[in-house]
């Protein structure tokens, strides 16, 4: 099984493509975004996102709780 999994930033998306069956990473990387206006910014992540499942053809997607800290909040 092809498991992809997100860790989701506002600029630096990590990701690692793993396949369960051999226990093998395949692929690690990340998608920047660093246009300044937020919507070609989520045009570009979704671009991203659009070659990365048709590269690899996920069985899973695993994606983490996006987390943000400071200005009183701890995260929880």
């Amino acid at each position: 099984m092809i498991l992809i999994g997100i860790d989701p930033g506002i600029v630096n998306i990590g990701y690692c493509v793993f396949d369960t069956d051999v226990n093998k990473i395949i692929s690690t990387g990340e998608i920047t975004a660093t246009q300044p206006d937020d919507s070609d910014k989520l045009v570009h992540i979704y671009r991203e996102y659009q070659k990365l499942l048709a590269e690899h053809s996920p069985d899973t997607l695993i994606y983490e709780a996006p987390v943000f800290l400071g200005r009183g909040n701890n995260g929880e």
